[in-house]
């Protein structure tokens, strides 16, 4: 769930009478949705961008309001609201990748650590294609990281490999 590239608005001051002036606060209903600006004033004909972040708290779908409001001299004047919505998504990376192990003899094993990295709550499951070679954990739930240890045990002389597959 990483933040997004920031979408903007314009926020338009077209009073008829020259020098007036009001106050605007921007808010959002969510906090995945963060505006840039959060009060500032715009006279008669200025305009005013606000940049709205979005960074997931959740997997799935998001939905929040944005509202801005408008007042003189501390008095509310009106409002408008925006829909926003985005998805929060998860991802994650392991390391190192290829996993090297070095020669064993047989009847003998040797381990290498994987670092499973996440950016969200996830289960993870971990198998081999070559059963010469062990996860440990094979299963776990982490929202950050993981250690995982990887076992290489022979059973014959000459090279061999498997495939991790990290779901």
């Amino acid at each position: 769930t990483t933040s997004s590239s920031p979408q903007s608005f314009t926020v338009s001051m077209r009073a008829a009478t020259e020098g007036f002036s009001l106050s605007f606060s921007v808010s959002s209903s969510n906090s995945a949705f963060a505006p840039d600006a959060t009060s500032f004033s715009l006279s008669s004909g200025q305009s005013r961008t606000v940049n709205v972040s979005f960074t997931p708290n959740v997997i799935g779908l998001i939905t929040g309001t944005i509202r801005v409001s408008a007042s003189v001299l501390g008095d509310p004047v009106g409002f408008v609201e925006v829909g926003a919505s985005g998805t929060g998504t998860a991802s994650f990376t392991v390391a190192p990748s290829p996993l090297h192990l070095v020669s064993v003899l047989l009847g003998c094993s040797n381990s290498r650590s994987l670092q499973v990295t996440t950016n969200a709550l996830l289960d993870f499951d971990i198998t081999s294609t070559n059963p010469v070679f062990a996860a440990n954990p094979t299963s776990f739930r982490t929202a950050s990281g993981q250690n995982v240890a990887v076992s290489f045990t022979p059973a014959a002389i000459g090279p061999t490999s498997t495939i991790l597959t990290v779901t």
